[in-house]
């Protein structure tokens, strides 16, 4: 995702990404709706 970002223009080192799909999920697995919540990319502005 910050390779996309970045080859877009973006100045990469103002910008973290986190990845927290399985080791912090925001939803209950259990149903696909959980699942499709849980896949995603945190952008943090540094």
């Amino acid at each position: 995702v910050k390779t996309y970002l970045v080859n877009g223009g973006l100045d990469g080192s103002n910008f973290t990404i986190n990845g927290n799909g399985e080791s912090k999920p925001i939803a209950d697995n259990k149903t696909e709706a959980g699942r499709v919540l849980n896949r995603r990319v945190e952008i943090t502005r540094n």
